[in-house]
């Protein structure tokens, strides 16, 4: 009886795309630069959006993990120093995932010395992991197109860190503390006790005191006393929080009708008449 012949298996094709490795877990890499900055829209996209992301192209919701705990830390530090990003490493190396996704390169570094960048390129080749954000998936083992991705990623990782050394602190932070040392706000926080003229101009002539600090007397005056009574209790924290928190004087709440009906042009003479009114 002849023996049936065997169907020759289909050669893998080198310029074809390799398919996503859904039979292994996926990661979701999510860091913000600073405190400020957590929970905004960019947070959303980083870490709902993400997973959804990898769910729609065939995940299982619990072989994907997230790593967040560089919620509040710079993309130019070193691996070792993010804790997130040291998990992140771990556990390629250790074989654990087959991709690692986030919104962007940038998410993943901002290192200009291109160093840590290299290293997490090698990681990922050397243990086959894809590397996904939403317009692109890089694939560092891929026998024809590796070389093409990895020059990519460099590339992009490279625009995000010339981006933050000369556009942000080259340009912006330069600006800020320029328009700081004027005795301008630069739009950081506001300390209680002062408030910011915004009106550019009073009487239809050029405000000189514009974006400059002005006396809030309705906490400047508790602020004040405040210190007064840290020295009468010779620089004794507790006693004085014991003493403010029996005899005041306390900080007066504004009302929420007041913050929402005022506008940013009119904001001195708002608070000005409230306060005569109270």
């Amino acid at each position: 009886m002849p023996r049936p012949l065997k169907r020759l298996e289909q050669p893998i094709d080198p310029y074809k795309a390799q398919p996503l490795p859904l039979g292994r877990p996926a990661a979701v890499y999510y860091r913000q630069s600073s405190e400020g900055q957590i929970g905004n829209i960019s947070t959303t996209l980083q870490t709902i959006d993400m997973i959804e992301h990898l769910l729609d192209r065939g995940w299982l919701r619990e072989n994907v993990h997230m790593i967040d705990a560089d919620a509040a830390v710079s993309g130019t530090k070193k691996i070792r120093e993010r804790k997130g990003m040291t998990q992140l490493m771990q556990m390629i190396e250790a074989g654990q995932i087959g991709l690692v996704a986030a919104q962007d390169v940038d998410r993943f570094f901002r290192d200009v010395t291109m160093i840590e960048t290299n290293l997490f390129i090698e990681a990922c080749r050397a243990h086959n992991v894809q590397v996904m954000t939403p317009r692109m998936v890089y694939d560092f083992a891929h026998p024809i197109m590796g070389s093409s991705h990895i020059k990519m990623f460099r590339e992009e990782a490279q625009r995000a860190a010339d981006y933050l050394e000369y556009q942000i602190r080259g340009r912006l932070v330069k600006a800020r503390h320029s328009r700081s040392a004027g005795g301008m706000w630069s739009g950081r926080k506001i300390l209680p006790g002062f408030m910011v003229d915004c009106r550019a101009k009073v009487n239809e002539q050029r405000n000189p005191d514009f974006r400059k600090y002005k006396r809030f007397d309705l906490y400047a005056d508790v602020a004040l006393r405040y210190f007064e009574l840290f020295r009468e209790n010779n620089g004794n924290l507790f006693q004085t929080w014991r003493f403010i928190e029996r005899n005041g004087p306390y900080f007066l709440t504004l009302p929420r009708e007041w913050c929402r009906k005022a506008s940013r042009r009119r904001i001195i003479s708002t608070v000005v008449r409230w306060s005569r009114e109270n």
